[in-house]
């Protein structure tokens, strides 16, 4: 039986969440809450990222200094001179002919990431290789419409500050793939350079994949001693363009590798490249063109702008200045009781974090904080909530169920109804004298004061039995466990 390995690099751009875009003033799209497709087109665009002539690129100072935090979060080498090219070629979203970008001097190069062993089924970490970090300016987007057949242009992501992760061809699986994208999407928003939104177009993913079929005499060789002697044969390289989402990047590089691996013998004997684009229906890659030879850019330094530099000093200061990684937190929360995967989502979800240092100096119990925090954000998800909880408020709460006031049944229960709007002064009322009825008493009360409930129920209609839970639901104040008092109503009844 043939056996394959498979080499995975990966190129990934991510959107900045600068104010305003790269060369001029406009307005940056990715900085605000909604999708860009949600704004009417070309309302964020002037005459400099539509590429009028006579216009002048003006720089993002800004934009640079995240695209060397990124670079310092990826443990790359911080370039102490760097330079903008021009980069050619033309396609009707890029209105200048050229794309102002980095070629040769970007701003960070050499680094690395470690994926953990233990999401990738494997039984160490891994460590992927960058070989660099460069900016640039995003380009348009096109609008199809398929009614018509028209193509029509909208520029107003023309001009955004892009940032562009390049990998070196070290991922060997499309599970690591994933991981890497997923750990790399946490690492961006843990420094705040961007959301990181992959559905709003903030992170998007070119995939590079090859298959190489192994030397039958290779067989047993473990994969990190199989050299380039061992391969037999090799697949064209296959680049899948703008995956949009961790699934799409794992089951489009799946099918890849199943396609590839099938395809064995056609295998053009020279190297080669393909582009394919990934449907998401059908979860089937699909060929968009081929390329003979790499293509020629034309690249030169851009004329408008100057090299850019920075010292060793200033390089110090960006890192002391550099917010706490996944990895840090994950280290100073590890005495906490707190599992890896919500670090992850700490770190991932800066308002979140936020919240939780904040509640965290007032009622020391990271597990308590953090358990609440699920809570409220699983009765916003359920759309449940017609109001934010107000943090007083949640501090509040925590300090009695922390001190025993509260069991954890009511807080729940408690939480929930914050969410609705209502005080937490006047809920605790309510809740604080739970252990002062006798719940048996309730409910023969309320069955004795309800009797036309009591026998819909025994003639059958079930939904008589709600009511009388609601019943005794009101006269506790909402104190009772819903649950037991039906049960208990139905053992009576």
């Amino acid at each position: 039986m043939n056996k394959f390995k498979t080499t995975i690099g990966l190129e990934i751009h991510v959107e900045l969440n600068t104010k305003r875009k790269m060369f001029c003033d406009c307005i940056n799209p990715a900085s605000l809450s909604s999708k860009i497709s949600d704004r009417k087109p070309n309302t964020f665009c002037c005459p400099t990222c539509m590429g009028f002539p006579g216009t002048l690129p003006r720089t993002n100072e800004l934009a640079i200094e995240f695209a060397r935090l990124t670079g310092i979060a990826l443990n790359c080498e911080i370039q102490k001179e760097s330079k903008f090219d021009r980069k050619h070629y033309f396609y009707p979203d890029l209105p200048k002919g050229y794309q102002i970008s980095q070629y040769d001097m970007p701003f960070c190069k050499n680094g690395f990431l470690e994926i953990d062993g233990e999401k990738t089924c494997s039984e160490q970490s891994r460590r992927i290789r960058i070989n660099r970090v460069h900016l640039e300016e995003d380009a348009g987007k096109l609008i199809h419409h398929q009614d018509s057949g028209e193509s029509f242009v909208d520029l107003n992501r023309a001009g955004t500050p892009l940032i562009e992760i390049v990998t070196e061809p070290d991922l060997e699986s499309p599970e690591q793939a994933k991981e890497f994208v997923k750990k790399l999407r946490d690492i961006i928003r843990a420094i705040g350079v961007s959301d990181a939104d992959m559905e709003k177009g903030h992170l998007r993913c070119d995939a590079n994949i090859d298959v190489k079929l192994i030397n039958s005499k290779s067989q047993e060789t473990n994969s990190k001693q199989i050299s380039n002697s061992n391969f037999q044969k090799m697949s064209p390289i296959v680049e899948i363009k703008n995956l949009n989402s961790f699934r799409f990047i794992e089951k489009a590089l799946e099918f890849e590798v199943e396609r590839l691996s099938l395809d064995q013998e056609n295998w053009p004997e020279e190297k080669s490249k393909i582009t394919r684009g990934f449907d998401s229906k059908t979860g089937e890659t699909y060929e968009q063109r081929r390329k003979e030879e790499a293509a020629d850019y034309r690249y030169f330094p851009e004329p408008d702008l100057p090299v850019y530099t920075i010292t060793d000093d200033e390089i110090s200061k960006l890192k002391v200045n550099l917010k706490d990684l996944p990895e840090d937190l994950e280290n100073q929360m590890s005495d906490m009781g707190i599992s890896k995967e919500q670090v992850s989502m700490l770190s991932s979800d800066k308002k979140l974090r936020e919240i939780f240092n904040t509640v965290l100096k007032e009622v020391n119990d990271p597990r308590l904080v953090l358990t609440y925090l699920m809570l409220i954000r699983g009765i916003v998800k359920k759309g449940n909530s017609t109001a934010a909880v107000n943090i007083k408020e949640l501090v509040v709460l925590l300090k009695e169920i922390k001190s025993g006031n509260i069991k954890h049944e009511i807080g729940k229960r408690l939480l929930s109804k914050m969410a609705e709007g209502e005080r937490v002064d006047g809920l605790l009322e309510g809740f604080k004298n739970q252990e002062e009825y006798d719940i048996n008493k309730v409910i023969d009360k309320v069955i004795s004061s309800n009797t036309k409930a009591v026998s819909d129920f025994r003639k059958g209609q079930q939904n008589a039995v709600g009511f009388l839970v609601g019943s005794v639901m009101k006269e506790t104040k909402g104190a009772a466990n819903p649950q037991e008092v039906k049960k208990l109503i139905i053992e009576k009844l």
